[in-house]
């Protein structure tokens, strides 16, 4: 009897080993390349210390975010004027409407030749978070250059799109390109504490345009990173003992991990080529990896936290701000709920100061054309990698 059993044990284990085995080797995405870009391009723009020098310039604005309608509006009139001025065919083409929002936002509408196509938005902010001096070697608003990198705040967050986007419209407006597309150019100047009195305002001023739907908008995003997934030296930390349930498979990551697949190392392509098998332990995996982490459920930070003033007196009460980044297979009622269930102790109130329901995923098939144009234009950029 026990060897029967051991023997059927065996058989499962043996077709299960020769399907992962077979899916491995025949697993195939379709990946459809794309020229890259070449410095002969009528439309290349090289770094050139002009363009550098400007980056750096609005760099140098501190144009801080500190609370709910707190920002250093002096700073914040200096990047606007600046803009401005750096800009000029943008600030005086016929195709080009531009309105400064509630004094410090900026919003423009390049026209398109093609009026029967949906517009686009490009978005980004002038506004950047404030600076732990102690934590920089360099002037974080130096944007001094350093062995090829400049160093200060804003550079990744997000004042590089910013300047991006303006360098190339005003390159292609120049040259004469006139777009087929019309699209929308949306800085607001707040973002960073909430945005309703920049990016609120201007999508109020838009909708009483009479703009209702977009093709796409596209905001900050991530970077290109190397080594960040499994196979490579990098550390590991589990930062939530009780994190939010793990949403793996509810979004778009098992499609990342299948467009991954041919880049992976043996083990690990057999492990994303089988996730009907593998699932629950790549799960597991995007849980322990912080970068990650994020993808995957909604995540929790204690941001600010006040009680006692005296070291050996007890205080009457104390106060935390946990921030939570909803995961869009959640609602803001399950995730209170959750904490509250969590806590589970009634002497702790719990009162929500601010809240907004997740953005629904964006799509991001074959057939969608925002996804399918910024897919195209980082491949033209950075060569045929994995989106």
């Amino acid at each position: 009897m026990l060897r029967n059993v051991c023997a059927c044990i065996g058989f499962v284990l043996l077709v299960l080993v020769f399907i992962i085995l077979v899916r491995t080797a025949t697993f195939s995405v379709r990946s459809d390349s794309v020229r890259s870009c070449r410095l002969t391009d009528s439309d290349f723009i090289r770094a050139t210390d002009e363009i550098i020098g400007r980056f750096q310039s609005a760099l140098r604005f501190k144009t801080i975010s500190t609370n709910l309608h707190q920002y250093d509006r002096a700073e914040l009139q200096k990047m606007v004027d600046f803009v401005r001025s750096a800009f000029p065919v943008i600030h005086s083409s016929t195709l080009v409407a531009h309105d400064v929002v509630n004094n410090y936002s900026l919003l423009y509408k390049v026209q398109g030749s093609n009026p029967a196509l949906r517009p686009y938005m490009l978005c980004a902010h002038l506004d950047v978070v404030p600076v732990n001096r102690d934590a920089w070697e360099e002037d974080p608003f130096g944007a001094n250059i350093k062995d090829g990198f400049i160093y200060a705040r804003g550079t990744i967050d997000v004042k590089q799109i910013v300047m991006g986007v303006m360098e190339a419209t005003e390159f292609l407006l120049k040259s004469g390109h006139v777009p087929k597309r019309t699209f929308y150019i949306a800085f607001g100047h707040d973002e960073e504490v909430t945005g309703l009195d920049g990016a609120a305002k201007i999508s109020e001023l838009l909708y009483s345009r009479g703009v209702r739907d977009l093709e796409f908008l596209i905001d900050e995003g991530t970077t290109i990173v190397n080594k960040l997934f499994p196979g490579v030296n990098i550390p590991i930390a589990v930062l939530e003992e009780n994190p939010h349930p793990n949403m793996f498979g509810t979004g778009p990551e098992k499609d990342l991990f299948t467009h991954l697949a041919s880049d992976l190392s043996l083990p690990f392509r057999a492990v994303v080529t089988n996730l009907w098998l593998f699932g629950p332990v790549v799960s597991r995996l995007f849980s322990r990896i912080p970068s990650l982490n994020a993808i995957v459920r909604t995540v929790t930070s204690v941001t600010m936290v006040n009680g006692g003033v005296k070291v050996n007196v007890l205080p009457p009460s104390a106060t935390a701000m946990v921030n939570h980044r909803i995961h869009p297979a959640q609602t803001v009622k399950e995730v209170m709920e959750y904490d509250r269930k969590l806590i589970n102790d009634e002497r702790v109130k719990i009162r929500v100061v601010s809240s907004m329901e997740p953005h629904p995923m964006s799509p991001y098939g074959d057939e969608d054309f925002g996804y399918q144009t910024i897919k195209n234009s980082i491949r033209q950029i950075w060569g045929n990698i994995n989106l």
